[in-house]
């Protein structure tokens, strides 16, 4: 005899929902900021990451309890990072990464990636939603400085995944979902258009690349019966390509009647401006040849074992290299360079080859926010959504099945999903 089980949510729903939010925990903070200063910031940061990270650690003990297969390259990944961050904190006064920024950066992301089941879909939309409290105070959030008269670049980045992953459900989800699923995602999708265009006339150029090579992506590329990528269309490839090829040769050209239609219109676009003084000053890579150079050179002085894990600080007395690969060889030296590339370039050809639709999405939205990024800007081991971009590559290199569930979670009817069992 038959019988109903109510399940009060499908299976990997709350965990990606969490896992949207804390990929999200940047643009969160950045509302608390105006609200409750006194209590936003890194504190604010580091309590919200442990509080989502304790209800996905959950999801991962139960996987572990259902005898769930975790990937073994993910073990031998956490207990490697875990082991050079140990071998560093001998010397703990060379690093600038505490124990807790090691955990929520870099040790909880290739966890959460590796052991907990996501749909997609969930994931995005948390992600979209979870900037929604700025609407309040949107003019105070992207206020311009005094001084240099744009958004600072934490701002910027702050608001770059969920506009990512509103680039990617555009594309991916929104013509599919019914009338009253497009009138309840809307107007979340106009806070992170608003956030979007604040960024584009003030911000940086960095989040501005990010977003144009996940529209590049999505609009090329498609996974057809679950089978790796391909072009969508051929002729609008090589269109793409020969247009990207026109650009890029003409750059400065394009970019200064650009600007000067924009100033006669009233709109006096920061990151155009920006760059134009740059190529003036013969300095387009901003100050950043220095720091690049030091990398260099400390990766010729110790090329083997590296200087120890967000060690750049106390050597050079810059921040960081401003370039993932440099900062990986010169904290771990070429050993350890070596490891973690190959890794990644045959996981990441694999995933190319043998990805499914939902893996493929996942793949893009993670891609288009790390990898731009790291390689001019900030440092490896506090970018947690390069750590689960890595973890996510690991299942591919051994051609492991990824924890990314394929298909689409019915949102509307999550609550009320019913599953039929059979009774003994």
């Amino acid at each position: 005899m038959g019988k109903q089980k109510i399940v009060l949510f499908p299976s990997g729903f709350i965990p990606s929902i969490v896992l949207g939010l804390y990929f999200s925990v940047a643009a969160i903070n950045q509302a608390f900021l105006e609200y409750i200063p006194k209590v936003a910031g890194l504190s604010l940061m580091s309590f919200l990451y442990l509080g989502f990270g304790a209800v996905l650690l959950l999801s991962v003990a139960s996987n572990i309890f259902k005898k769930s297969v975790i990937n073994p390259n993910a073990i031998f990944c956490l207990l490697f990072v875990s082991l050079l961050y140990g071998i560093t904190a001998l010397h703990f006064e060379r690093t600038t990464l505490d124990f807790i920024e090691f955990l929520i950066y870099v040790f909880l992301p290739i966890l959460f990636v590796s052991c907990v089941k996501v749909n997609v879909k969930v994931m995005i939309i948390a992600s979209i939603i979870a900037p929604c409290v700025t609407i309040f105070n949107i003019n105070s959030i992207f206020a311009l400085r005094e001084y240099t008269n744009n958004i600072s670049m934490g701002t910027s980045y702050a608001f770059l995944f969920p506009i990512i992953c509103t680039v990617a459900y555009l594309f991916k989800y929104f013509k599919k979902e019914s009338l009253s699923k497009k009138i309840v995602i809307i107007p979340f999708l106009i806070i992170n258009f608003i956030a979007f265009v604040f960024i584009f006339l003030h911000g940086s150029r960095g989040p501005l690349l990010c977003v144009a090579i996940v529209i590049l992506l999505l609009a090329t590329f498609e996974v057809k019966d679950n089978n790796g990528i391909r072009m969508k269309n051929k002729i609008s490839f090589i269109f793409i390509s020969i247009s990207l090829l026109i650009v890029i040769a003409f750059i400065w050209e394009i970019l200064s009647g650009l600007n000067a239609i924009l100033l006669r219109n009233g709109y006096d676009v920061n990151f155009i401006r920006k760059l134009l003084e740059l190529k003036s000053e013969n300095d387009v890579l901003n100050g950043r040849n220095v720091e690049y150079s030091s990398a260099l050179q400390g990766i010729w002085d110790k090329p083997f074992f590296g200087h120890g894990m967000s060690s750049f600080t106390y050597y050079t007395g810059y921040a960081y290299p401003h370039n993932f690969l440099l900062q990986l060889a010169y904290d771990g030296g070429l050993l350890v360079f070596i490891m973690f590339l190959i890794p990644f370039i045959k996981g990441f050809y694999r995933f190319a080859k043998q990805c499914n639709s939902s893996e493929f999405v996942f793949g893009v939205v993670l891609f288009a926010y790390a990898i731009p990024s790291s390689l001019f800007t900030g440092d490896l081991w506090k970018k947690p959504i390069l750590w689960g971009l890595f973890a996510f590559l690991l299942f591919f290199v051994d051609g492991k099945k990824s924890q990314i569930m394929n298909g689409e979670v019915n949102i509307e009817n999550a609550r009320f999903l019913k599953e039929n069992t059979v009774s003994k």
